[in-house]
Formats: structure tokens, sequence, C-alpha cells
């Protein structure tokens, strides 16, 4: 019993003195802030706790290593041949990215492979020497190797290999922040290209290279410049129909919209009245007939003259009546569409001689007028083409052409517009109808993408903030 406890108590003996070295060799590493000072504090340190002859560090460069420092030595040749023997035996523990003891205990010797160890041993080294690998990230990126003549234990082997895990991440930092801003630039790119072109991360690796040709083709790239407004459909074949006489109307036959024929009826006015005032005047004519008359018979020349002239204002007067009794129908003047007249705002409404009740046009001649913001008017030019689509058959575009642009602004919804024509290419179509409206993209040119995205943003802070530089013509 008291033999097992002092097993025990030696056994955490060990484990104390192990995680003492391995503290107090992290402490002093913290305190250095440069590579080299740290790789001569690390190898004269272990060189002191295990008391051996000498300690290399050697770290990995460019698929070789190369010494970086050595305890107790502060300037060596790296053409020596010990010291190339030194890291051919590192390269052989680097190779196999284990621990490698020489000579080797007896239960290790069959799957370590230690011949350059044996020779750099018979030549220029001590009786006996471990090389320990030290991983960055399950890598391996350096080798301590130790030398003295007496035998390694097992413990003192599994102390140096947790010192190693502990120092490693101190050392490979410092090694990093050590190398000029030129290397350490070229390794940052190059752990990124590694990233980027290695087999890890596919999916990822595709949408970046995807975005990466997106961007560079925002930046790089060309696109039809469109200028974006609304259009109506226009026609200069218009007749106004107005009211003939004052009156009330008393039926309507067509509203906005309808097609209507040449001479075809498109309401009508309450005669009533005039029938009235027509028989009023018929006996009238009668009455001055009669009296016309008997001024002659009787021989009055002054009496029959009045009759005369009385009877005479009358058949006038009639023949106004019968006039107006004849424009109470009001009709089409020509074939076209019904663009303005309400059914509902029309019928039993007192109307006044000359008010437009009617305004008709004609299948022919159409145009488009585009309204055009005053930020892009300065874009538009005469012969610019582009597209325009209708609200009522969105699915279809109709090329267009620009022929006249207004030299005058008018406002509408708080905005300075320009009224722009624009001829229709083709065939006009047998549903078009005056007054229809859609969109229109008028092509400017092509400009680069990044600019079409970015310049209204651009002409914002231009137009606000004057101190920013902008192009001027």
């Amino acid at each position: 019993m008291t033999s097992s406890n002092e097993q025990e108590l030696i056994l955490l003996k060990h484990r104390i003195e192990l995680f003492e070295k391995t503290l107090s060799l992290n402490v002093l590493l913290n305190e250095v802030d440069r590579f080299q000072a740290a790789v001569m504090t690390l190898c004269n340190e272990i060189a002191s706790k295990f008391q051996t002859s000498r300690v290399s560090l050697g770290w990995l460069e460019k698929k070789y290593i190369r010494i970086q420092g050595m305890s107790h030595v502060e300037h060596f040749e790296p053409k020596m041949g010990a010291v190339q023997a030194l890291e051919t035996a590192m390269e052989e523990t680097l190779d196999q990215n284990e621990e490698i003891v020489f000579p080797a205990p007896f239960d290790n010797q069959w799957h370590a492979i230690i011949k350059a160890h044996e020779r750099y041993v018979r030549q220029f080294g001590a009786a006996y020497i471990v090389s320990i690998p030290l991983r960055v990230n399950e890598n391996p990126v350096a080798i301590l190797t130790c030398e003295r003549a007496t035998l390694f234990s097992s413990d003192e082997v599994r102390c140096l290999r947790m010192i190693c895990d502990q120092v490693i991440r101190r050392l490979f930092d410092l090694k990093q922040s050590d190398r000029w801003f030129g290397a350490r630039f070229a390794s940052w790119c190059r752990n990124k290209l590694s990233v980027v072109f290695g087999i890890e991360h596919t999916f990822a690796k595709m949408i970046t290279l995807l975005f990466i040709v997106l961007i560079s083709y925002v930046f790089i790239g060309y696109h039809m410049y469109r200028i974006k407004a609304p259009c109506i459909l226009k026609t200069d074949e218009l007749a106004y129909v107005q009211a003939p006489f004052n009156g009330y109307i008393s039926n309507v036959e067509s509203q906005i919209g309808d097609f209507v024929q040449k001479g075809e009826l498109l309401l009508e006015l309450d005669t009533r009245d005039l029938h009235l005032k027509e028989a009023e005047i018929i006996a009238d004519i009668h009455q001055f007939t009669r009296a016309e008359e008997k001024a002659r018979s009787q021989d009055y020349l002054a009496d029959m003259r009045i009759a005369q002239a009385r009877l005479e204002r009358s058949k006038i007067e009639l023949k106004r009546i019968l006039y107006l009794l004849d424009q109470a129908q009001v009709r089409a003047p020509f074939e076209g569409i019904v663009v303005q007249g309400e059914r509902q705002k029309l019928l039993s409404a007192p109307v006044r001689e000359g008010d437009i009740l009617y305004k008709i046009a004609q299948l022919k001649n159409y145009y488009i007028q585009f309204d055009i913001e005053e930020q892009d008017i300065h874009e538009i030019e005469i012969g610019h083409s582009g597209k325009i689509s209708f609200i009522s058959r969105p699915d279809l575009k109709f090329p267009v052409q620009i022929t006249q642009i207004s030299n005058i602004a008018q406002v509408k919804d708080k905005k300075n517009i320009f009224e722009v024509k624009a001829s229709l290419q083709g065939v006009p179509q047998k549903w078009w109808r005056a007054g229809m409206s859609g969109v229109g993209k008028i092509d400017i040119g092509h400009r680069r993408i990044i600019w079409i995205f970015t310049h209204r943003t651009l002409d914002y802070f231009y137009l606000h903030y004057w101190w920013i530089p902008s192009n001027e013509s």
C-alpha cells in the first residue's frame, strides 16, 4: 500500500515538474516580441532544463527545413556539413510527421525511418538525439532536435512534446509578424489563393467566382442606357362637337371609347320649346297673311306694308327654328373614336350654345407624346429610337422615333416636364385609341453599367454639394 502511494506521489511530482517547465517557458516566450529572440530563448531554456549538449530549431521554408537557431550559438554557417546533415535529419522527421528517437527504443524501431538521424549521429552529433515536429492545424511547420550524451526517457520525450505543442502558436505568430511587408502580403495572397483554388468549399468558391465575375462586368461592361418615361397616344385629327343652341340634352347615344361612323347620331337636344315656338310663329304667319290680304282689299297701303314686314320677319324666324330643330340631333362629322363625352355627365344636362359636348379623333396620323423629366431631357435627341408598351396590351412592344422636342417646360405633378413627340413605326393597329397611355423606353446609347446604376446618386451630390469635383463641359 505504501509503495503504491509512493508511485502516485512520484507520478504527480513528474506531472507538476512537466507543467512547471511548460508554463515557465511560455512565460519567457511571451516576454519577447521578435522571432529570432524567441527561438534562442526556446533552445537555451530546453538545453538548460534537459541538460542537453545542443538544441536546434528548424523551420519549414519552401518545402525544406532551414535551421533558425541553436542553443548557446549566436551565429552559425548554414553551409557547414553538420548543419546540412542536421537539416536532412529534421526533414526525415518532417516527412514522417512524428517523433524520432535515436537510438530508437525496441518498440519503436519497426515503423520509424531513422537513416538520416543515424548518419548525423555517427558523423557530427552526440550519442542520443530526439526530433519532434511542431504542428499548426495538424500540419508540421518546424522541427525541434535535442542532442545529449544520455538516453531520453519516455517522460522526457512526452514533456518535450507538450512544450512544443504549447509554444508553436507563439513562434508561428512571431515568424509571420517578423517578415517584411512584401513577404507578409505575398503569404496572405498565397493563403487566400489556396483557399480559392483548393478542392474544398466548392459551392462557396463557385458563388464567390460568380460574384467576382458579376462585379467585374458591372465595372467594365457596357449596356444600352434607356430613359423610361410615361407616354400617351395622340392624334391631331380631332373634331370638337359643340352645342348648337341653349337647351337641355334629352338623349345620349354615344360616349367615350365608342367608334362612330360619319353622320351617326351622338345625342339629341330637347326640342319641345322649339316646337312650341314653331307653332306660335306659324300662327303669326297666318295672322299676318290675313291682315295683308284685308289691307290690300281695302286699299290701306300703309297697313298692308306693315303686315308684309311682320309676315317676312315671322317667316325668317320660322326658318331659324326649323334649322335649330334640324341641328337638335348632333351627329358625328367623320369616322372616328369618341375621346371626350361621358354619358352620365351629358344626359339631362343644361348646355349653352358653343359648349363642347364631344371630342372625336380620327383613326389616322397617330403619334406618341412622352413626358420627359428635366433631369433627362439633355440626353434626348431627334432621331433617337425606342419602344413603347400600352397599359391595355403590355405584352406588345411598338418601335418609335423621336421627331420633335419641346423647348418649354410644363409643370406636372410638381415636376418640370418636357413634351417630346415621337412617330410610330409600322402599321397602326385597329385596337388603338387616341388617349391610350403606356410606358416607353428611349435608347440613348451604350454606357458603362456602373454609371447607369450610380449616375442619379452622383448627380444628386453634384447638385447639392458643389465641392465634389465633376466633369465640366
